[in-house]
């Protein structure tokens, strides 16, 4: 299902699917059937219906539009057989300029009985029911049933695309690429506008149309745009946009509250908590999200500046400090539970592919795009300072892990490369600005390892009779090459 309207009196709802040939169906909700009272496929020059509304005044009439196609569709009854469909001709030819592709189509109340279409190009095409086309000339026989449109005009009402269309009271309402919303009477004459929402691309408005909001002796409501600058009440009103986020706006002063913020992008980082049940989750949108996952509620939520691409994030051993990766190379340190930026480092030109603490938390490393890995210390000022860089590989960083050498409980720090070489960092040894290697081994001949986990430790061993083998680890390699090689499927690298 691409798009669903319900009827005002909440008993009936349309649905459009997303299947070839697409299907428009009516559903009697209310009842317990698995059918729908009525069905018809659009056809495929159609292209793809993307948007349905119902009549703010009659259920059995409603309106779906794709890019280029605005349908009617009327019913009866139960009894009646299929829907009816009216499909109206409009190409730039009309009216000799350009119309743009359609986004949102709406119904104005009686006694107009038009139809209005925000289009790409911030023009408004206006449907007439009892207007003849000029075009193909002729008159129109209006059915009881079904409402046969034609174009009647095309006003341009914005310098930018259009978003959204609604209405509310004997208002129309658009939204914008910037994010604006702007009202008109019925005659397309603006009223009055905000665009200091501070928003992306508004992506839909709603606003309760059926109460007309009481305007106090004392009120803040901005006066209109015509020459008799009348005071401006309508109802409160929810904007989303594009970016995922959705903002309420107090007509009466017109105060912006921000409801919540989701990713708008695909979703690049994740990481759990070790003492909480709390899941980290980042994108490229540069939202990051702190969720309980048994709670199933948001914790804490941060936006980071200029919308930084969040790549990677990482906790601490004790849950009190998260590491975050950006693309642009940026390492940043925030406090678990508020968010708020303990430190930052900027070394990497290249996305931070990967971050992680030691077990005592006493170091941070990361591997970034340019093959390089970055090692950060918790120094005795209880601060984070810069420790070095190596760019001990020649190709992509596919994995970075901390392990606890088992006789001295400090920790070691390897890196797994598509080079098929395995680092380990010398990190007692390594002084600011001097970050050495302990070793370089080439591991795999043919197979492409892709990932590193530790051995566990042997319990009831004495720490210096433990086999070495036993601290070195575990490499996964692709599937190809473990179908292609099974007994290097999981290879244990001696030291």
């Amino acid at each position: 299902v691409v798009a669903l309207s319900m009827s005002p009196d909440a008993k009936y709802i349309v649905t459009l699917s997303a299947t070839t040939p697409q299907t428009v169906c009516l559903w009697d909700w209310t009842e317990s059937s698995d059918e729908p009272l009525h069905s018809i496929d659009i056809h495929p020059t159609h292209n793809l219906q993307t948007y349905v509304t119902f009549h703010p005044t009659n259920n059995h009439h409603f309106v779906t539009n794709s890019e280029s196609q605005v349908l009617f569709h009327s019913w009866v009854s139960r009894e009646s057989g299929t829907l009816k469909q009216s499909a109206p001709f409009l190409s730039d030819t009309n009216f000799n300029r350009a119309v743009g592709l359609f986004s949102q189509t709406i119904f104005i109340d009686e006694p107009s009985r038009r139809a209005f279409t925000a289009t790409s190009l911030g023009n408004i095409v206006v449907w007439d029911p009892e207007r003849p086309n000029g075009k193909n000339g002729g008159t129109i026989s209006i059915l009881p049933f079904l409402f046969m449109f034609n174009t009647l005009k095309l006003v341009r009402v914005k310098d930018r695309s259009l978003t959204c269309l609604t209405r509310t009271q004997d208002l129309v309402v658009t939204g914008d690429t910037a994010g604006h919303v702007r009202f008109y009477d019925n005659q397309l004459n603006l009223i009055n506008w905000y665009q200091d929402l501070k928003v992306g691309m508004a992506y839909s408005c709603v606003i309760n149309h059926q109460c007309v909001p009481r305007i106090p002796e004392s009120n803040k409501y901005p006066d209109d745009a015509t020459i008799a600058a009348k005071t401006f009440a309508v109802n409160d009103f929810v904007v989303s946009t594009k970016s995922a986020e959705v903002i309420r706006v107090e007509t009466d002063g017109s105060k912006v509250t921000l409801i919540f913020n989701e990713h708008d992008s695909a979703v690049n980082a994740i990481a759990a908590s070790p003492i909480k049940p709390w899941l980290c989750v980042g994108s490229h949108s540069g939202v990051l999200k702190v969720w309980d996952y048994i709670e199933k509620k948001v914790v804490v939520t941060r936006v980071f500046e200029n919308r930084s691409k969040v790549q990677s994030v990482a906790y601490n051993h004790n849950g009190l400090q998260l590491a975050v990766g950006m693309t642009s190379g940026l390492v940043v340190i925030l406090d678990a539970i508020s968010l708020v930026e303990e430190a930052s480092f900027h070394y990497a030109s290249d996305v931070i592919t990967h971050c992680s603490f030691s077990h005592n938390s006493r170091y941070l490393a990361t591997a970034d795009g340019s093959f390089t890995t970055s090692v950060f210390i918790y120094d005795d000022e209880k601060q984070w300072k810069y420790l070095g860089r190596y760019k001990a590989h020649y190709d992509v960083i596919q994995d970075l892990s901390f392990g606890i050498d088992l006789d001295s409980n400090q920790p070691r720090l390897l890196t797994l490369g598509k080079d098929r070489v395995l680092v380990e960092y010398n990190l007692s040894g390594s002084h600011k600005d001097d970050l050495k290697l302990l070793s370089v081994e080439r591991i795999e001949q043919s197979a492409l390892p892709l990932s590193i986990e530790w051995y566990p430790p042997v319990e009831g061993e004495l720490p210096g009779d433990r086999e070495r083998s036993l601290q070195d680890e575990t490499l996964q390699f692709d599937d190809q090459d473990v179908q292609k090689d099974p007994p290097r499927a999981h290879l244990r690298v001696a030291r």
